[in-house]
C-alpha cells in the first residue's frame, strides 16, 4: 500500500481527455474511485487485492454497486481504452505508473547529483568556481580549479524524436524528465536484474528491439519496462519482446518473425 497521502490529479488533463469523455458518467465515476484503489495498490498504480488481479466482483464491493453494473463500466472503459492491462491480467493507470516512473528516476538522480556535488564543493563553493579572495582582487583566473570533466556515459539510446507515446502518457510529464533516457535506464536495470544480463548485452537487446521495429522509440516501451519491473517478470527478454511486438502491430509496421536475444 503506498505510503504517500496523496496522487497528483490535473482537472484539465480530466476534462480534455477524449477518450474518457466518451464514456458515461457512471463509468467515470468508478475509474476515479479505482484510481483510488490503484494508489493503494501493490505494485504502485495497479488494481490489485492482495497482490493479486481485483475481481470485478470485489471492486463492485468496494465501490457499492451491483457486480453487473460494475462489470458494464468496466467494459466501457476497457473499450475506449482508459486503462491498460499487463500480461499477467492487472488492470493499471498508465499515468500513475509513470509518475511513479519519474519519482524513481529522480530518486536515481538526486543520489548521483549529491556523488557529483560533493565533487564540486572540492573545487570552489559554485561547484567549480574558484572562491574569490576576500579583502582584495579577484587574482584567480576562473576555471583553473574546475573539477575535472567526465566522460559523459555512453548510451545506444535512438533519437526521442518520433511519434506520440500512445499508450504512457509521457509527452506531458512533467518538465526535465526524458522518458527515453529514463526507459534505457530501467530498461538496463530490468535485464540486469532479471535477466542476469551484463550491461553491454542489456543496452544492445533493448538496441536490437528498437532497430527491429521502424518507428518505436524507447519511451513507448516506458509502461512495459515498469511493469515488468514492479511485476518481477521471470522472461523479461520475451516480456518486452511481446510489449514491443503488440506496439507494431497496433501501429501497423511489419515485426520480423524472430525472437530477439541478448547479444
Amino acid at each position: 500500500m503506498s505510503k504517500r497521502p496523496s496522487f497528483q490529479f490535473y482537472p484539465p488533463d480530466w476534462r480534455r481527455d477524449a477518450d474518457l469523455r466518451l464514456c458515461s458518467m457512471a463509468a467515470r465515476g468508478l475509474w476515479i474511485d479505482m484510481l483510488c484503489l490503484m494508489h493503494e495498490g501493490e505494485p504502485y498504480g495497479h488494481l490489485t487485492a492482495h497482490g493479486r488481479p481485483m475481481k470485478p466482483e470485489q471492486l463492485a464491493k468496494l465501490v457499492g454497486e451491483p457486480a453487473a453494473s460494475v462489470k458494464r463500466w468496466l467494459a466501457e472503459l476497457a473499450d475506449h481504452e482508459v486503462f491498460s492491462v499487463t500480461e499477467d491480467g492487472l488492470v493499471f493507470s498508465r499515468r500513475m505508473v509513470r509518475d511513479e516512473q519519474v519519482r524513481e528516476a529522480r530518486a536515481l538522480g538526486g543520489h548521483a547529483g549529491a556523488a557529483h556535488g560533493a565533487k564540486g564543493a572540492e573545487h570552489g563553493a559554485k561547484g567549480g568556481r574558484p572562491k574569490k579572495v576576500e579583502g582584495g582582487a579577484d587574482t584567480e583566473t576562473r576555471g583553473d580549479n574546475k573539477p575535472p570533466l567526465e566522460p559523459p556515459p555512453s548510451s545506444s539510446s535512438p533519437s526521442s524524436q518520433g511519434s506520440e507515446d500512445e499508450s504512457s502518457g509521457v509527452d506531458d510529464a512533467e518538465p526535465g524528465f526524458d522518458p527515453d533516457k529514463a526507459t534505457w535506464e530501467m530498461g538496463v536495470k530490468l535485464l540486469r536484474s532479471q535477466g542476469r544480463a551484463s550491461e553491454s548485452a542489456a543496452r544492445g537487446f533493448i538496441g536490437k528491439l528498437l532497430k527491429d521495429r521502424p518507428g518505436l522509440v524507447a519511451k513507448d516501451l516506458l509502461p512495459a519496462v515498469t511493469g515488468a519491473l514492479a511485476n518481477k517478470t521471470g522472461d523479461p527478454q520475451a516480456y518486452l519482446t511481446r510489449a514491443a511486438d503488440g506496439i507494431a502491430k497496433r501501429r501497423g509496421e511489419h515485426v520480423e518473425p524472430k525472437r530477439v536475444g541478448f547479444v
